[in-house]
C-alpha cells in the first residue's frame, strides 16, 4: 500500500474527499489506498517515496474497494435476497501467495469471480492496474488472461486429444503466433513437473493428479499475472497435493506471480501462503501475516476455522512442559525442532 502512494505522488497524506461532486476514478483508489493503510497501521509519514524498482508492483495491485455482491432474485435460492459478499475491502499485490479461507457458504468461490470480472458487484469497486474492471472501456477479456482463474476440479473441463493440444488451447486464444503458443504451452507442462514423454499422450489417460496439473498447465500457459485457484487440492493424495503446492510455490518465485488460494486446509495454508482473507457469512473478518492470523484465537473460533495440526501439537508440547518455540504453525517448522525435514515418509509417520 505504501509503495501505490508513490503512484498517486501522496495524496493519501490529503484530508478525504468531501465534495459533493462525483468522484473520479484516481479519488475513489485515494480513498480506498487510504482506508488500506488505515488497516495495516501505515502513516503517510511513514511512506517510502524513492523506491524506484517496484513500479510494477503497484501499477499491478489488485483491489476490493467496498464490494458487495447478491444474486438476483430470480436465481436466488430463498425468497429473501441475502448478499453473499458484504462490504469487503482488500489489496494482493503481485508476487503475494494469499490464502482464503471460510466454512462451507462463506461467501469464497463467489470473491474469486468477482476477482476477474465473471461477476459485477452490486456495490463497491474491482480495481485492477488502477482502473475500474467495469469501466466501460476496460477490455475485461485481457482481464481474465492476467488473472487466470482455476476452478474446482478443473481437471473435468479437459478437452484435447493430447496433453499438448489442450494446454496450447489458451494460448492461441490469445492470438499469438504458432511458435510462441508452443513455447507458453511446453514451458507451463514443464513448470509443473511434467515431462516431455506426456505431450502426445491423452489427458485422459493420466493420473488425477497430473490431469490437475496439464488443467493448471492450461491457464498457466497464458502467462496470467495472478493464479486465482479454487481449492486446488481437492480429492488428491497427500503426496499429490504437497507436489502441486510445492510446484506453484516455485513458478510464483519465479514469475513473481500473485497466487491466489481457497482451501479448506489449515495445514496448507499455513504451509504455503503469505497473508489470509477469512471470511465469515459474506464479511472479510480477519485479514492478515498468515503467522499472526493463527494467533487470533477467539476470531478463528468464532470462523470455525480450526488451528493447524502443527500448531495444536506444539501447543500440547509445550503446556506438557517441552521448551518449543510459542509461534509455531508449519508442519515444517515442527519437524525442524526435531531435526528432520518435513518432505520425508520417515518425518510423515513420526
Amino acid at each position: 500500500v505504501s509503495l501505490m502512494a508513490q503512484h498517486f505522488k501522496l495524496k493519501l497524506s490529503m484530508p478525504p474527499y468531501t465534495g459533493v461532486e462525483p468522484l473520479t476514478t484516481e479519488q475513489r483508489m485515494i480513498n480506498s489506498l487510504a482506508e488500506e493503510m488505515v488497516r495495516r497501521g501505515i502513516k503517510p509519514g511513514q511512506i517510502p517515496i524513492s523506491t524506484p524498482e517496484i513500479s510494477k508492483d503497484i501499477e499491478h495491485a489488485l483491489i476490493f474497494d467496498h464490494v458487495s455482491f447478491r444474486y438476483e432474485a430470480k436465481y436466488a435460492q430463498k425468497e429473501e435476497v441475502q448478499y453473499v459478499i458484504q462490504d469487503v475491502s482488500f489489496t494482493i499485490e503481485p508476487g503475494e501467495f494469499v490464502g482464503i479461507a471460510g466454512q462451507t457458504g462463506s461467501g469464497k468461490s463467489t470473491l474469486l469471480q468477482l476477482m476477474n470480472g465473471l461477476l459485477k458487484p452490486v456495490a463497491g469497486t474491482v480495481y485492477y492496474r488502477g482502473r475500474d474492471i467495469w469501466d466501460k472501456d476496460f477490455d475485461r477479456r485481457k482481464l481474465r488472461q492476467r488473472l487466470g482463474l482455476v476452478f474446482q476440479y478443473p481437471e473435468h473441463q479437459l478437452f484435447g486429444e493430447t496433453v499438448y493440444q489442450d494446454v496450447v488451447f489458451g494460448p492461441y486464444r490469445m492470438n499469438m503466433s504458432k511458435v510462441e503458443a508452443q513455447k507458453h504451452a511446453f514451458e507451463a507442462i514443464r513448470a509443473l513437473g511434467l515431462g516431455e514423454e506426456i505431450y502426445d499422450l491423452s489427458p485422459f489417460a493420466l493420473s488425477g493428479g497430473q490431469k490437475r496439473r496439464v488443467a493448471i498447465a492450461g491457464v498457466l500457459a497464458m502467462e496470467p499475472e495472478y493464479l486465482i485457484l479454487d481449492e486446488p487440492t481437492a480429492g488428491l493424495d497427500s503426496a499429490s497435493r504437497r507436489e502441486l503446492l510445492e510446484f506453484l510455490s516455485a513458478i510464483r518465485r519465479e514469475r513473481n506471480m500473485a497466487v491466489v488460494m481457497v482451501s479448506h486446509s489449515m495445514e496448507e495454508m499455513a504451509e504455503y501462503t503469505d497473508r489470509l482473507l477469512v471470511m465469515k457469512q459474506g464479511r472479510l473478518c480477519l485479514e492478515g501475516a498468515t503467522k499472526k492470523c493463527f494467533q487470533e484465537n477467539a476470531l478463528l473460533a468464532d470462523t470455525g476455522l480450526r488451528k493447524p495440526a502443527a500448531m495444536r501439537l506444539a501447543e500440547a508440547m509445550r503446556t506438557a512442559g517441552m521448551d518449543i518455540q510459542a509461534d509455531i504453525v508449519k508442519q515444517s517448522e515442527l519437524f525442524s525442532v526435531f531435526g528432520m525435514h518435513s518432505g520425508t515418509a520417515f518425518a510423515e509417520e513420526k
